[in-house]
């Protein structure tokens, strides 16, 4: 009988120990080890998709990512979802939805969250620009590893 309780605390120790590792390494901020500016935490703020420049919309169309969350802003309509990073610079996305507002041009809009919802997503951050690459369809092909999001992170002005 001693053994059996035994066994029992050590399996359950076990099982909250797996638990609590994986909400760590969930929350920790992502950042290269070249002094980057975190992944998460960070107000990013898109200035090119597809690697065109973002000319003037409504609103200021950015990403926030905070412990496995994401939110943003579109161009006009403001987002928001679930995300997985992982150290290596792999990036999956969540979307769960948005709000509903027309706005004059939907064409940033549809893009931006398309991007977010391409197939194998990656990251790189370099000093205060956060690249976002996945794989997209050109001409009936898929391009694999290509460039479709960039941002620029924004100082926080309340420092």
């Amino acid at each position: 009988m001693k053994h059996l309780t035994f066994a029992f605390i050590i399996i359950a120790l076990c099982s909250c120990g797996c638990k609590t590792a994986k909400k760590e390494v969930s929350s920790a901020p992502l950042a290269s080890s070249n002094g980057s500016m975190a992944l998460t935490g960070t107000h990013w703020t898109l200035t090119h998709l597809h690697c065109e420049a973002i000319e003037e919309t409504p609103a200021e169309p950015f990403i926030t990512f905070n412990g496995n969350t994401v939110s943003g802003n579109l161009g006009c309509n403001t987002f928001f979802g679930n995300f997985y990073a992982s150290p290596n610079g792999k990036l999956d996305f969540e979307y769960t939805g948005s709000t509903k507002k027309l706005c004059q041009d939907m064409n940033l809009e549809y893009d931006f969250i398309s991007a977010l919802k391409s197939e194998h997503l990656s990251y790189t951050i370099i000093g205060d620009i956060l690249i976002i690459k996945g794989d997209v369809m050109q001409n009936g092909e898929t391009m694999k590893n290509k460039e479709i999001l960039r941002f620029k992170a924004v100082k926080n002005t309340e420092e």
